[in-house]
């Protein structure tokens, strides 16, 4: 949901998306799998075919959907806010509530 981080843990890492923070700027493919200057790594970035940067989640019309299609998708009964340090997220009590309104 967010891929902003002040850290750079050695356990932490970018399991399917490039590191945003490392690769801010870029026009060019392939992205920086890492380490960049955070020290993160994207372990599978260079063999999943990822195209894009991680973005911050917005509890929008758009998330509301994309939520909706994975559950029914995968009859997921439940959510879990992941990615950089959630808690920087400004709008986390947003995001929860429009979970939450969800069922």
């Amino acid at each position: 949901m967010i891929d902003d981080c002040g850290l750079a843990c050695t356990f932490c890492h970018n399991e399917g998306t490039p590191v945003t923070a490392d690769n801010r700027g870029r026009t060019e493919l392939p992205f920086v799998a890492g380490p960049g200057r955070t020290g993160r790594v994207s372990i599978y970035s260079e063999t999943n075919g990822v195209g894009f940067l991680a973005a911050r989640m917005a509890p929008d019309v758009s998330f509301r959907r994309a939520v909706r299609t994975v559950a029914r998708a995968f009859d997921a009964d439940e959510a879990h806010l992941t990615g950089g340090e959630p808690t920087l997220h400004t709008e986390v009590p947003a995001l929860v509530a429009a979970l939450t309104g969800m069922g």
